[in-house]
């Protein structure tokens, strides 16, 4: 009934917001309606699985802990764990927000496309924040509010004993919780969306649309990276009594503070909650404001057309299809910043990992080493996945007309843009990183041995590819969010964990890092011969699989 009711056709204010709203389902990679959909339906079905392993692990842990005399480290970790929660809340939000950031305000499309209608521009802004207000507020409550209530069940302590005379009524804690995250998550929120629009309003057009994807990639690349941080909070359950004096600049402890503070617990850091909270939500509608009376003229009177400035030009001494297929590569990138938001994201998962391997070891060569190969995995992996998405698929005729007998020529220049653009670049980094903590020659070392592994890998991701990339449709969502996942999980196992154990045992003598090497580039040249012997008797792929509605009614090509 009320999806029937929403359908329906309803005043100015609703179809805006409807509009608005399914914008945050919309992407031009996505070749069917609805797919983005069910790859978010996806992604919280996962979430919620992983609650209840999550609130097993907490069930045993607090029982332990009300079996102890002492209720000291039973308080701390139940204030440990509420900052986890908390924090972790405000980190996914960030993470979402940044996401959206490109959508953040009204931009040029929305108001050519609304400005026919009879419609007031203020409305299109009121609009455009309430929609995104929403979709953050029940993004917030809907990881918060489950959490909130379970894990207070796992802590709550039997009545009449010295545990639940600490811990008080659960309730308090639920609503403490509860709050505490949404309210956190909405300052995120605030802080971005205000940030988003001093850029836009102060800089130069032109600037602010560069710097706008500088500060986005930066943001997604901080939020990603902070995960580990967020779920490393419970390991310092026995400093929650001792905070440093730079906890009053740290947001999340603002926000376990109105937590506390709501369950009896009075905290001086609630009011600094508050105060900030007021301050973001009245900077975000400022800015909305602001963006409202100077940025809507701005844009409106800016000339159209690309803007991207020069695109990168280096070009190698390759034959001249695989040159072609090189320069086509680079040029897309560099005027696409979907794409390079994308393998933006793929460097801070990386980052992410690197940035949990720095806190779980001691050993700088594992934690250098991890890193590398952290940072080429998901590096190659998102090139790899990049070139599947497209950006201009009518022009592969370009390609179509050269390709028979030139297979291999023109798909080496896959294979040589990833060298360049994926395995080189972070050689030379970690290069440079390596012989900075350890020396030149053990930095070389730690170097070469972690680059015949992306070698190979780049050859595993090209065995069977036979796209010339952005020119073939791509149907995203098309396999079960857990099935890419577990992949994912797999290969970090055994791709960074396994293999960085290896090659740091590898690394200790030069009687064992020379024949490793060795071996590793043997095993690479083989694999590249039978790849290409695999190649020559393939043929370019334009087109994916025809979908299965065209596929049921008989409808074949000639």
């Amino acid at each position: 009934m009320i999806a029937r009711r929403w359908r329906e056709t309803h005043s100015a204010q609703v179809e805006l917001l409807r509009h608005f709203c399914g914008q945050f389902f919309e992407s031009e990679f996505v070749s069917r309606p609805g797919q983005l959909k069910l790859l978010f339906t996806g992604v919280l079905s996962v979430l919620a699985s992983l609650s209840v392993p999550f609130l097993q692990a907490y069930y045993s842990k607090y029982l332990a802990l009300k079996r102890l005399d002492d209720t000291q480290p039973f308080r701390l970790a139940v204030m440990a764990d509420s900052l986890f929660l908390i924090t972790l809340n405000m980190v996914v939000i960030g993470l979402v927000t940044a996401l959206l950031w490109q959508i953040l305000f009204p931009d040029k499309r929305d108001y050519l496309a609304l400005a026919a209608l009879p419609i007031r521009m203020a409305e299109i802004f009121r609009a455009k924040f309430v929609s995104l207000l929403g979709f953050v507020a029940l993004s917030s409550a809907f990881m918060a509010v489950p959490m909130s209530i379970g894990l207070p069940a796992m802590m709550q302590p039997q009545r009449n004993t010295a545990h639940f005379a600490v811990f008080g009524p659960m309730g308090y804690h639920m609503l403490g919780i509860a709050v505490a995250s949404v309210a956190g998550a909405l300052f995120v929120f605030f802080a971005l969306v205000a940030l988003q629009g001093v850029l836009l309003n102060v800089l130069p057009l032109r600037m602010s649309t560069r710097l706008s994807f500088a500060v986005q990639a930066l943001l997604l690349i901080a939020f990603l990276a902070a995960v580990p941080a967020a779920i490393a909070i419970p390991r310092f359950t026995y400093q929650m009594d001792s905070w440093p004096e730079w906890a009053a600049w740290v947001p999340p402890l603002w926000f376990f503070g109105l937590g506390q503070s709501m369950i009896g617990n009075v905290n001086p850091l609630a009011e600094f909650a508050l105060i900030g909270l007021a301050a973001a939500g009245a900077s975000a509608v400022a800015a909305y404001w602001w963006s409202y009376r100077r940025h809507r003229v701005r844009v409106l009177e800016s000339p159209g057309g690309y803007s991207g400035g020069k695109s990168w030009s280096f070009e190698p001494n390759l034959p001249p299809r695989a040159l072609g297929v090189f320069a086509f590569i680079s040029k897309t990138l560099a005027r696409s910043p979907q794409h390079r938001l994308i393998l933006t994201a793929f460097a801070g998962i990386a980052m992410a990992i690197s940035a949990n391997s720095l806190v779980g070891s001691l050993r700088v060569a594992t934690v250098l080493v991890d890193a590398q190969l952290a940072l080429s995995l998901f590096i190659l992996a998102g090139l790899h996945y990049l070139f599947r998405l497209p950006v201009e698929p009518r022009a592969n005729w370009i390609f179509r007309l050269p390709e028979p007998g030139h297979t291999v020529s023109l798909l080496s220049g896959v294979e040589w843009w990833m060298l360049y653009g994926g395995v080189l670049p972070v050689a030379a980094v970690f290069w440079i990183a390596d012989s900075w903590q350890l020396g030149i020659a053990r930095g070389l070392v730690l170097m070469l041995l972690a680059v015949p592994p992306s070698l190979i890998l780049v050859e595993v991701l090209l065995f069977l590819t036979y796209k010339i990339p952005f020119t073939s449709l791509y149907l995203p969502a098309r396999r079960i969010i857990t099935e890419t996942l577990i992949k994912y999980g797999v290969g970090v196992v055994l791709y960074i964990s396994l293999l960085s154990t290896i090659l740091s045992w590898c690394a200790a003598g030069v009687q064992r890092w020379l024949p490793a090497l060795a071996l590793m580039l043997v095993g690479y040249w083989r694999l590249r011969l039978i790849r290409l012997d695999t190649q020559r008797v393939g043929r370019i792929e334009f087109e994916e699989l025809p979908d299965t509605v065209i596929q049921t009614l008989a409808i074949y090509r000639d």
